[in-house]
């Protein structure tokens, strides 16, 4: 089974390519795509993300197929302890697939990570890579699919002296049953034609994995409730000490917890929405507080409460969404034996269902076990589109 694991994260013991390699130089009569139909990417298509656990990289083990690493932790030399996979210059390399994280690197920061991520493939020390772009599904993203393969392009140029197709050959986008923009929504274009990010990919032979941000069983922590409590008591302190006037900007009220919550509604239904929200709500937010001169010790005090906040924002949102979930996968009314399955296993099990797609990144918590033997979803286009 295929692993993805970062460069903080504890190893996840699976069996690697080398392994399935050497089964196979030992029994001609396996295919050399063995390690890739058994063990590696087309196993279960059900990928193990192990991002939430924290162990130094020297502690990784064998197994690895991808390792998810932001430039800052890109290392020179991979850890030993991974699996080599290839061999350059008569030195055994550990890496099989890198997959980098994009959401907060510039445009100049993409092209030379791509850059880097080209000589690494020049030199044989990887075979190709990725990016991780939540976005890439979403009508507004500023970085659509044929983005990132023009910025691929120019450093496989650069570094090749040639014109020569990049080695960017895997993308991770979000997919759930709340979020099918990277299915259907045609924000990215292959030559003159505008078309889906999954349909440019497939059409370009490129892996996909998807992983779902909203996951029908998450409930919100207690200490997430009580820091989105401190914000509206702090929203109702600054509310009173400007007598009822709420701060606008561009004659436009402010976001307000506070607003939501007397509601009864969630401030981020989705983790979409969420997502959408630090990006462009939480910059215009932070300025506004910063300029309310009738009451600077409040709205300080808000600003403070809203840094507790933060971090929870994303769970918070899932919680949300756990309703939203459920509620789609009954409208879709899953056939026997997906139906039998826990709401969390049937999400994974349409996704993993979908043409095109070739693995679900899931939760190394989660337990995949009763899906392994059941085979994919039939027609699952045509629970998608009723």
């Amino acid at each position: 089974m295929l692993t993805i694991i970062d460069t903080n994260a504890t190893p996840i013991n699976h069996p690697s390519r080398g392994y399935a390699e050497a089964a196979w130089a030992t029994n001609p009569r396996i295919s050399p795509n063995w390690w890739r139909e058994n063990l590696g990417l087309t196993h279960s298509k059900i990928v193990t993300d192990g991002r939430a656990e924290t162990l130094p990289p020297a502690q990784f083990s064998t197994g690895v197929n991808m390792l998810l690493c932001t430039p800052a932790t890109l290392p020179a030399k991979l850890p030993a302890g991974v699996t080599p996979l290839v061999v350059a210059n008569d030195t055994k390399t550990p890496a099989d697939f890198l997959i980098i994280p994009t959401a907060a690197l510039t445009t100049a920061e993409v092209f030379t990570v791509f850059v880097q991520l080209e000589q690494r493939v020049q030199h044989g020390t990887v075979q190709a890579y990725g990016i991780e772009d939540l976005q890439l599904g979403e009508a507004t993203t500023q970085r659509p699919l044929h983005w990132y393969l023009a910025q691929a392009a120019k450093a496989a140029e650069q570094v090749w002296q040639r014109k020569k197709r990049p080695s960017l050959k895997i993308i991770l986008g979000a997919c759930d049953v709340l979020d099918w923009g990277i299915l259907f929504t045609q924000n990215t274009e292959h030559k003159t034609e505008a078309v889906s990010t999954l349909e440019l990919a497939a059409r370009l032979g490129l892996t996909v994995l998807v992983t779902p941000r909203a996951v029908p069983t998450v409930q919100a922590s207690p200490a997430a409730l009580q820091a989105l409590v401190q914000v509206a008591a702090a929203e109702a302190a600054l509310h009173q000490a400007l007598q009822g006037q709420w701060p606008h900007r561009a004659g436009l009220p402010i976001f307000s917890v506070l607003q939501f919550l007397q509601a009864q509604q969630a401030p981020w239904p989705t983790p979409q929405v969420a997502t959408g929200w630090v990006q462009v709500v939480w910059p215009m937010l932070q300025q506004a507080l910063q300029a309310v001169p009738q009451a600077p010790m409040q709205a300080q005090s808000l600003l403070q409460a809203w840094q507790g906040v933060l971090p929870f924002i994303p769970s918070l949102a899932q919680a949300a969404a756990t309703p939203l979930a459920l509620g789609a996968l009954q409208q879709l009314n899953l056939p026997q034996p997906w139906a039998a399955l826990t709401p969390t296993l049937q999400q994974v099990a349409l996704l993993n269902s979908v043409a095109g797609v070739a693995a679900v990144v899931v939760s190394g918590g989660l337990a995949v076990a009763p899906l392994l033997p059941l085979p994919e979803l039939p027609d699952v286009g045509a629970l998608l589109v009723t």
